[in-house]
Parts: C-alpha cells; structure tokens; sequence
C-alpha cells in the first residue's frame, strides 16, 4: 500500500477544495434560479404592501401564486435568505395591519404560504431562527385569538364566529412551528433548547402564548358544527405541546390539567360520532397529561408521597428524618388569607399540594370513568386500544397517586379481555399480565372488590332489566374468573377465592337465593297449554305413527348430534338479549372452572335444592338445575383443558349423583299437583265489599282508595299455566344436563341407560315440540359421547331395559300414559329389527287395553303401539313385495274375467289338443299292455289297486293338510292386534275409529301375503258390519279411511270380496255420492257456482268440476275411484255394475276436474277395458255423440256439457 506523502496531501486536499467549490457553485446557480423564480411575484406583493389587505384585492391571489411557485422549487435550492425573502412582503403587510381585522381570505393564503416557508426553514442547514419562530407563533395566535372573541365597549362578551377553513390552516401553521422532530428524522432538533427556554420558566416570554394556544387548540378540538380534519389536527398538537413544551413542569400542568380533562369530557360526552383517530388522540392526550402531571415517581420527588422503602435500615432512617412536633410545642399557624393572596399574586403556579392532589384525584374519579366506558364500546378498535393505554399508564404510572381510579382502570381492563376482537383481547390480557406480574403494584384485594361488588349488584340489575349494565358485569365476572384459573390469584391466607365462594365456607345458601330469583326463565317459544290435554296425548301417538319417515327429526345421517350437539335457546325472563343471557351462563361456566372441584359443593347445593323445591318453588328449581349444569360444565372443561387432560373422580362421582337424582326428579313429576302446597286463598275474596275498619273524618276518602277485588279464579289460573311451563323447562335443563354428564362419564354412563333411557325416549313423545327437539338432541349427543355409532344402536342394545320399565308403567301401581308413547318412538327410531323383541310386550298391551280401554288417551297411546308396530309389519312386506307362492295362490283363485284373446285362445287349443292326443294314445297302450293273456282270477282283478291307490291319495291330502306352515310370531301377533282392534270400530272417539281403519287394511296386507286367509277371513267377515257402518258414518274422513280399508281387502282379497261389493259396498257408494253432491252445492269452498250433474236412473249424482284440491271433497272421490280400481281388478262383479261404474266415471274425464282425479279416472277405465272394451266404447262414443244409425237410442247418455273429447279420445285408443 502507497504511504501517503505531503505532495499527495495537498493533492488531494486541493482536489476537495475544487469539488466543494463546484458543489457551492451549483448550489448558488440552483438558489439563483429559485430567486428568479419567484422573485417578480414578491415584488408585486411588495409594491402593493403599503394598502390594507381586504376581501377584493389582489393580496390573496399573490400569496396563492407565490405559494404554488414555492412549492416547484426543490428543498435544495432553498435557503434561509430565500425564504426570509419570501416572508419580507407579508410580514411588511401585517406590520402595518392589525391581525384581527384582516379579511379571511388573505389570512388563509397567508396561513398557507407561512405553513410551508416553516416547514421548508426547519429543514435548512442551521434550522429556523429562534426570533422568526417567535414571531410566528405570536402572529398565529394573535390573529385567531383575536378574531375569535372580545368585548365590546360595555364589557359584553363579543364572539365573532370564526371561519373553520381559517382556523385549520391556522392550526396546520401551528403544527409546522411547534411539533417536534421525529427522532428517527436527520437534522438539528425542533425546537432548540433556545426555543424551550422561551416557555422554561413562570416568567418566560412565550408562556402566556403557550397557554393561548393550549386554549384555542381545545376550542378547536370540539368544532361546531363538526369538522373532522380540524379536530383530529388540533387533537394532535396538543400532545406534543404537554409532553415537549411542558416536560417536568409539574406547576403549570396541575394549572392546565383541569381544563383539558373537562374539554375532553365534553367531546366524548357530545359523541356527534366520534371518530376511532380521533377518540385515540383524546384518550392519549388525558393519557399524556396526567401521566406527566401525577406520576409516582415525580410526586415522590416532590414529597407528596412517601418514598419505597426496601428493608428496615431506610425506614428507620425516614423515620428519623421526620421532626415530630413535641406534644408540649403548639402547631404552627396557618396561613392568614392576606398571605395566601399575597403569595399567590407573586406566583401564578403555586406547587403541588397534597390538598391538591385529593382535589384532582376527586375530581378524575367522575370524569374519567364515564369516558373511558363510553369509548371501551367504541366500534373501532384503535378507541378501544387507547382505552387499554390510559387504563394500563394509570394503574402503572399512578398507582399511588390515584389509587381511587385503580378499580375502574383495572375493571375497564378485565372488560376489553372479553372483546370480541382478537388483537384488542390480547393486547388487554398482555398488559393485565404485565400489571399483575409487577411485585410494586398489589391488585389482589382490587379484583376481590370488583368481584364481590359484582357479585352482589348482578340480581338487582337483572330484576331491573338493565340489560347493558348486566352484560358489563357479567364480562367483568368471567375476566376476574379466567385470571383466577390461569394466575392463581389468592386472597388471605393464600386460598383461591372464587373457590372459597363456590366451597362449603362460601355461604352458597346465602347468596344464591337472589341469584335464583334474578334467573328465572320465561315461557319458551312454542309452548301451549293445550299441548298438555288429555285429547291431545291420545292423538300425539297416532301422530307419531303416522309420520313419514323417522318421527322427531331424527335422521340416519350424521349421527354425532342433532343441530351440532346444541341445545335450543331458553329465554330469560328479566334479559331479553340472546347474547346477553348467553354469556349468563358462560360465566357460570367461568366461576367452576376457576373453582376447581371446591365448586362441587355448589353444585350439590343447587341440584338438592331444585329437587327439595319442585312442588314449592318450581321457577327456582329451574334455574337450579341450569346454574348446575352451567358450573359443571366449567369444572369439568377446566379439568380436560388441563394439564391431565382427564375429569377426576370427585367430578364423576357427583355426575352419577346428579344422574340419580335427576331421573328420581322425573319420575316424581306426575305425582305433584299442579298448584303449590301452600297456596292459600283471601277469605275475603268473594266478599262484594271487603270488610273495612275505618275511623276518622276522612272515612269517605279511603273509600275510594280501596283495592280492588282480585280475580282468584283468573289468578288460579295463571298460575297454573306457569307451573305448567315451568315444568317443561326443568325437563329441558334435565335432559341438557344429562347429556352432559354423557360427556363427562363418556363409556362409564352405559349402566346409567338403564333408568336413563326411558327418560329421553319418553320426552321424545312429548307434546311440547320444544322439549321433543331437547330430547332428540339429547338422544344423538349421548349416543356419540358414550361410544355408539347412532342413536339405533344405542337403543338396540338397551331394548331390554326399556321394555322392563315400560311394562312397570303399564301396572296399575306406577301407569304412564307416556309409557306407550315411548314404544313408539323407539319402534319408528329403530324399524324392523325391534319388532321381535316388542312381540313380548304386546300381551300386556293388550291386558292394560282390556283394564283401560274406557280412558281415552291411554287407549289411543295403547292403540298406536299397536298400529305402529302393524306399520313397520307392513312396510316391510311391502318392501319385500309379492312372493311366488302368494302370485301362485292368487292365479289361481282369481275368477275375474279375462277378454278373449284369439292368438293366445287358438295356440292354448292347439297345445291341448296334442296333449290330449298323447294321454289317449298312451292310455290305449297301456290297456292293450294289460290285456290278459291267460284266463283271470281274483288276484288279477283291479279292485284292490284302485282302493289302494285311493288309500294313498287320502294319506296324501292328510299329509299336506298336516304339513301346511304354522303362522309365524309376527303373524301371531298381526292376528292378535287385528282380532283386538275391530271391537274398537265402534268406540265413540271419532279419532279413534278413523285410526283403527287404517290397523285393519295394513294387517290385512300383512296376513294376506303371508297366505293366513284362514285366520284372515273370519276376522274380515265377523268385523264386516262394523267396517260398513262406518260408510254411513257422520265424519267424512271416517268414510275415506273406510274406503281405503275396503280397498286393501279388494286387492288382497278379492274373490272373498265379491258378493260383499256387489251387495253392500256398491250401493253405498252411490249414496256417498249422492249426499256428497248435494253437499258441495252447499259448501263455501266451491269456486263456482256452475256445477254439472248426471243422472243414472233418475238419481241426480254429481260431482263439483271445480273442487278445492285440499277439500274433504276431493279426497272422498279419490278414494272412489281407487276403491273402483281395486274392484274392478280384482273382484268378480256383475256386468250391471260394470255398466253403472261407466255411466258414473265420465264425469270425471272433464277437463275442469283436477289432474289427479283425471288420472285416476282413466285408470278406472283402463280396468274397465279389460273387462268390457265394447260396453265402454259404447258409452263414451254415446256420451259425445258419435254414435251414427242408432235412431236416437243412445241419445239418453249424451252430455254436451262436458269437456271429455281429449280424454275419451285418448281411452278409445287403449281398445
């Protein structure tokens, strides 16, 4: 490397030189250029600088100029000469002018320009002028100030309004002189230490304009009308003015503290829809000012608070610091008022007191509060971020100094760690952590206040229905509860403190009968009364039979639960807020959680208690059972969340004691009477007038004044209807609660289902929907949680169990109306594969329906069991259609007549023929075969073969007799069900008879396929009075269902069926139609009043063209003309009744008849067709009129009135 030598050094330094005088050439060539530039608008403003600005003249039009041509000249090629340049003119126009009465629009150009000139002055090399930065600001203030009010020559407040426009360009000129560098920014610093020393001291020259623009800045912080842009400004000067201007100068913040406190308050109290920016600049400027006025460790300083001792030596040394007064010695006297004036004339910023500090620390404690609650709601999140701030800078920075804000800063704290928003959740729960993990700060005994005030105030704000408070509280209690269970906060003696309250030293009794009585629930959506009668019930099986598909909404699907394992959402009474009274119960689950297993004690306080009060105080037992369920839940989270992952054994054990006791609650449900054990009656009720005892002379007065009579019986009532809907919400909060502990006992809860079972199944056939949809959900939960693959097969394996306990409850000891209800849901919940296992069951149905068939309800619940079980029989011969032996069976008894068909008839001939050609020729070989060839004796006669032939055939049919099948077990009981039901037939119950219908035609497609006509026929025939009669009944759904009944006989049975048709059916038939037309020319849901009617024989049957699709009407035919389907397909009839089903079913080919009936009818004539093609041709031809060279013998079967030409044409082409 070359060794620099002294040649080379001046070398190089006059290398520099020469490059640094070429760079401070261009530079004076660039500042040149930039003086050229704007030189000729600055002479035009300074040769008009000698006239008074107005709102006409050129003034603000030169500034405007100048100003655009400053902002095209880079930073670079301005210096401070040039922009002293620039401001020459404009400070020669407001030398000579007062800044008060200069216009507007010349202040806003001047604002401007000034704005600018500073901005580009603080980035020069040497920084701006001290005595120019004074100046300036004196200017600013002294123009806005002064437009902004004064006093006439009265000494009256003169406002004169200002323009907005003119106050934000002034608080941008502002912000330009006054905001300090950025301290990542290159450069001097702004403002200098000879600037701050204008504003250092009482006495210094600027601090009067300091406190003006402190003034006029919050003015503009809460515009009128609003202006955003200047309040957000405004709002962001004034920080830096506190923390910069006004650093450690503890006097004179205690003097501004006040006014920016109550500024504020007013802004947040107006809202006028606070903006996020600017509710974080307020909160961050109360935050700045307090902190720099009332921290600890400044007031420590200044000896208004004691000092930290951190062993005994230095408290022995303050101790002995202090100069006790001697008791002997009398105190100094206090100051005479002529000092205090006196010495505060001589200073304007007396030091702080401790006088002062209790004043302001009052003073806060109803400021701050209200603000910092109004903006912890605020919608954005940097309002809610700023609330964290002050309230973490308060509890942080003045814990001592304003330890009366401590419980409000940490309560809005614990409330933003429930924000629905993550980042403001974590950022609150992050500086909760930090205050708490700080040994200085002891906020211990602040959340045992916050939750024991919380506590106690949560009824009365319930009763009171004071929703948002509620809900606050209730934030503030699940906060305290999660900082419990993860940092282990402790009261005295080291014991967790939520967990002593729920624990045996808690006093629960105490405390949990407000609570109790601030949760009681209201009646639930969907729930009637009515639901609960005894009609009702007897319908609901029926109802339940009946359903297409699996009742109760419970699917083969996904199994893990129903509606994603969640219950349905129970109103409470005093909090209308779903959300509200949802996070009711999660902080419930908050206060086990953080309890641990001493919270078990509640929870056998509260289970004992709904079960010691059901028949007293039912609502309360309500929400006993709830608050149980809900701290249970809690304990047993925390304790899988945990570091075991597993619930202990305490928790399981108090979950098999709750299972327990639950179902004992449900079994001693229908013991209780409606009304309470100690309801008593007013002896005076009824009294017209009560008896009064008056004395006075104002006897006439209290008259007047009397209570009115009350209403008992209403008031009974009510009552009643509340008790009743009170029970149904115990049920609920039952069954959600054994499906939680399903989830805690998960395999261990498959004993329980012995009595649990049950339960569930017979709330699944609960009148009330809203319980039916709590015990499905209940069902699917507990099937998943306790290891089975559906609710199926949870049932399937405990079938033993409840068919042993529903026989219990068929005893006249413990009878259940519900009990047969429970069979049902579970035969529809698993099929077929449970009917083997009811079979045994169906003896003591049929005892109990012997016992009480005179109780309707238990009868129709008996019966649907019944008829069930015949459903899922049937549906599964349906399923499994005709077999070969039943086709074979019916081929050959049926003797319906088959239309001659001359190909097949000719080829069966021929194929006889030969048959019996071969049979008589071999029947000749055979006799010439035993020809005799000898003479005969007795051994060769033929006798004894024929009769022992005869012998054997005779065995033979003996045998077949003997050998044909018994009926099978589901056939045994088909018999048994059907041979019960028809005595049914005649009960009084409409409802019933219509149901029993319905039995009779699904056995007999059961027994019928099954080839029992031997059992099946005399049951039909000793029940066919009864089952005609009901043709003639007085219900015309009744006669539908019949119909349908006959018609399933018809299809299975049809040869049996003939002579009865023919006999009884037929003609009742035509009397149903009959009154049925006479019927709808009467009924309000005829659209017309045109009807059309045919007559056969002179009895006028009709039908409506135009019948309502959903009248009884319209289904009453349908079931005609499939009855006539039936008949005519399967029962050998006579031809007049073929004639009379021709002439009656044109009527139907209408065109105004609806669809279905259209199809149907051509079904009907598809049949008849096949029966009779010529006799049909013959009257549909004859109907429309076609018919040619008859002499008019036809022309009484001519209907001009019906539109049938498409569909008659259509049913000629099938001929």
């Amino acid at each position: 490397m070359p060794v620099p030598t002294a040649t080379s050094a001046r070398a190089a330094s006059m290398a520099l030189a020469g490059s640094s005088s070429a760079n401070d050439m261009a530079g004076r060539m660039a500042r040149m250029e930039a003086f050229r530039k704007l030189k000729p608008t600055c002479v035009a403003l300074m040769a008009i600088s000698s006239q008074a600005p107005t709102q006409n003249s050129q003034h603000a039009r030169l500034i405007d100029t100048l100003l655009r041509e400053l902002n095209g000249v880079p930073q670079s090629s301005l210096d401070p000469a040039v922009v002293n340049y620039i401001l020459f003119p404009l400070t020669s126009i407001l030398r000579q002018t007062n800044p008060a009465t200069l216009p507007d629009n010349f202040l806003e150009s001047a604002f401007r320009l000034l704005e600018r000139a500073t901005s580009v002055w603080r980035k020069c090399d040497g920084g701006m002028e001290v005595v120019a930065w004074e100046q300036l600001w004196n200017f600013a203030i002294a123009a806005v100030i002064g437009r902004s009010g004064g006093k006439d020559e009265k000494g009256k407040c003169k406002q004169k309004e200002a323009n907005q426009e003119l106050q934000y360009e002034a608080v941008l000129l502002l912000s330009a002189l006054l905001l300090p560098t950025p301290i990542d920014q290159h450069g001097l610093p702004h403002p200098s230490p000879s600037m701050l020393e204008k504003v250092s001291t009482t006495k210094s020259p600027l601090l009067p304009t300091l406190f003006q623009t402190i003034t006029f800045l919050l003015e503009t912080s809460s515009p009128q009308p609003p202006f955003h842009k200047l309040q957000l400004s405004s709002l962001k000067l004034l920080r830096p003015l506190v923390h910069t201007y006004l650093q450690e100068k503890h006097e004179v913040l205690a003097a501004v503290l006040p006014g920016i406190i109550s500024s504020m308050a007013k802004i947040v109290q107006i809202g006028n829809n606070l903006k996020g920016e600017t509710a974080e600049a307020l909160l961050g400027l109360i935050q700045d000012v307090i902190i720099s006025t009332l921290n600890d460790k400044d007031l420590r300083k200044l000896g208004l608070l004691r000092p930290i001792v951190d062993d005994l030596s230095q408290l022995a040394e303050d101790w002995n610091l202090e100069e006790p007064i001697p008791p002997d010695q009398p105190p100094p006297p206090s100051p005479t008022s002529s000092d205090t004036s006196k010495s505060n004339s001589l200073n304007p910023f007396p030091p702080l007191s401790s006088s002062y500090l209790a004043f302001t620390s009052a003073q806060l404690l109803n400021a701050l509060p209200p603000m910092i609650l109004a903006l912890s709601t605020h919608t954005s999140d940097l309002a809610r971020h700023a609330v964290i701030s002050l309230s973490y800078s308060i509890i942080q920075s003045c814990h001592e100094s304003l330890s009366i804000l401590q419980p409000r800063c940490l309560a809005s704290l614990l409330l933003l760690s429930q924000d629905p928003f993550d980042p403001v959740r974590h950022d609150a729960k992050r500086r909760l952590r930090q205050v708490l993990h700080d040994e200085r700060i002891l906020l211990n005994t602040t959340l045992l206040d916050l939750l024991s005030n919380a506590v106690n105030s949560l009824p009365r704000l319930v009763t009171s229905e004071q929703d948002k408070k509620v809900d606050e509280v209730i934030m503030l209690i699940s906060a305290i509860s999660q900082l419990s269970e993860e940092m282990n906060i402790t009261g005295k003696g080291g014991t967790n403190v939520i967990a002593n309250l729920l624990g045996p030293k808690g006093g629960v009794g105490k405390w949990s009968w407000s609570l109790l009585n601030c949760l009681e629930f209201g009646k639930p959506s969907g729930w009637s009364a009515a639901a609960n009668s005894a009609e009702r019930i007897g319908q609901l099986g029926w109802q339940q039979a009946q359903a297409n598909g699996t009742p109760l909404q419970i699917t083969n699907g996904d199994t893990t639960s129903q509606n994603n394992g969640k219950f349905p959402h129970l109103p409470l009474r005093y909090i209308e807020s779903k959300p509200t009274a949802k996070r009711f119960g999660d902080m419930l689950g908050s206060l086990g959680a953080a309890g641990g297993e001493n919270a078990l004690h509640s929870v056998e306080y509260f289970i004992l208690f709904a079960k010691a009060n059901k028949s007293r105080q039912i609502a309360k037992s309500v929400s006993a059972v709830w608050v149980c369920e809900r701290l249970l839940a809690g304990i047993s989270s925390a304790q899988i969340e945990g570091v075991e992952g597993r619930v202990s054994k305490s928790v399981r054990k108090m979950s098999r004691e709750i299972v327990k006791l639950l179902v004992s609650m449900d079994e001693d449900e229908g013991d209780q009477d409606d009304e309470e054990l100690d309801y008593k009656e007013d002896p005076n009720a009824e009294a017209l007038v009560p008896i009064e005892r008056i004395k006075g002379i104002d006897a006439l007065t209290t008259l007047l004044d009397k209570k009115p009579i009350p209403n008992t019986q209403a008031s009974k009532e009510t009552r009643r209807l509340h008790i009743q809907a009170q029970k149904s919400l115990i049920t609920c909060f039952s069954l959600q609660t054994l499906t939680l502990t399903s989830h805690i006992l998960t395999s261990s809860f498959r004993p329980l289902l012995l009595t649990t079972l049950y339960v569930i199944l017979s709330h699944l056939a609960s009148p009330q929907p809203i319980i039916r949809e709590y015990a499905t959900t209940a069902l699917h939960t507990i099937s998943h949680n306790i290891g089975y693959a559906s609710p199926q097969n949870m049932v399937l394996d405990n079938v033993d169990y409840v068919i042993n306990v529903v026989t219990l409850h068929l005893l006249p000891a413990r009878l259940s109306p519900n009990a047969p209800l429970v069979l049902i849901a579970m035969i529809k919940l698993v099929g077929s594969d449970i009917v083997p296992m009811v079979h045994d069951l169906v003896d003591e149905i049929f005892d109990a329906l012997d016992d009480y068939h005179g109780y309707e309800a238990l009868a129709s619940n008996l019966l649907a069991v019944l008829g069930t079980l015949i459903e899922v029989m049937n549906d599964e011969v349906t399923s499994e259609g005709v077999s070969e032996e039943r086709q074979k069976k019916l081929d050959e008894n049926r003797r319906v007549e088959i239309p001659p068909n001359p190909k097949n008839d000719f080829a069966k001939f021929f194929g006889w023929y030969e048959e019996r050609e071969g049979i008589r020729k071999s029947e000749v070989e055979e006799i010439l075969e035993r020809a005799p060839q000898h003479a005969w004796g007795k051994s060769d006669l033929p006798l004894d073969e024929e009769e022992d032939g005869k012998d054997a055939e005779g065995e033979g049919e003996k045998i077949e007799e003997q050998e044909e099948p018994p009926p099978t077990r589901t056939q045994e009981v088909c018999i048994r069900i059907l041979s019960k039901s028809i005595f049914f037939l005649t009960h009084n119950s409409p409802f019933l008879r219509f149901k029993i219908l319905s039995i009779i035609g699904n056995a007999t497609q059961v027994l019928a396929r099954g080839n029992r006509e031997k059992e099946l026929l005399p049951l039909i025939n000793e029940s066919w009075n009864s089952i005609l009669n009901r043709l003639d009944d007085s219900q015309p759904y009744i006669q539908v269902a019949t119909l349908e009944s006959i018609s399933k006989i018809c299809e299975e049975v049809g040869d049996f069926m003939s002579k009865r048709i023919l006999d009884h059916v037929w003609p009742r038939i035509k009397i149903i139609l009959k009154n049925q037309f006479k019927n709808d020319n009467q009924s309000a849901l005829s659209k017309s009043n045109l009807k059309t009617k045919t007559n056969l024989n002179g009895i006028g049957i009709g039908i409506n063209l135009e019948m309502n699709q959903f009248s009884i009407s319209f289904k009453l035919h349908k079931s005609i003309l499939n009855i006539l389907i039936y008949i005519l397909k399967e029962v050998p009839i006579d031809e007049s009744i073929i004639w009379e089903i021709n002439l009656i079913s044109r009527i139907f080919l209408d065109k105004k008849v609806n669809e279905d009936l259209q199809k149907l009818v051509k079904s009907v004539y598809e049949q008849l067709i096949k029966r009779d093609g010529d006799l049909t041709w013959l009257v549909l031809k004859a109907t429309l009129g076609e018919l040619n060279d008859d002499n008019g013998v036809w022309n009484y079967l001519r209907e001009d009135k019906l539109d049938i030409i498409d569909n008659a044409r259509e049913i000629l082409s099938m001929i």
